[in-house]
């Protein structure tokens, strides 16, 4: 397909998942859920910040560690599709088990 003739559902359903994608990336780890982890799971103390720094810095290198290699498989696989659907239900989860954190639930 080219550019030119790019069905206007498909591109329609892309920028809802855009916009939804980057309001969730604004909204939850962002300002949401780093005020709820300084206050309520870490306490509220200096070191928390340093906390949420570290652990924000860790789920980018392992994202940017795993992306190349996910996106081989999904090239070369032909699996991209199963692979978009796989990966939106665990982060969705992921997100979903969020609620589940209490103060002081900290890895380390």
């Amino acid at each position: 397909m080219t550019a030119t003739n790019v069905p206007k559902k498909s591109i329609f359903a892309w920028i809802l998942y855009d916009i939804g994608t980057s309001g969730y990336i604004f909204l939850v780890p962002g300002i949401a859920y780093a005020i709820f982890f300084r206050q309520t799971v870490c306490g509220g103390g200096p070191e928390c910040d340093a906390q949420w720094g570290s652990l924000v810095s860790l789920t980018l290198v392992i994202s940017g560690l795993l992306a190349p290699l996910l996106g081989a498989i999904a090239d070369l696989g032909r699996v991209r599709h199963q692979l978009f659907v796989v990966t939106t239900l665990l982060c969705s989860l992921g997100c979903l088990g969020l609620v589940t954190v209490q103060p002081e639930a900290i890895a380390w």
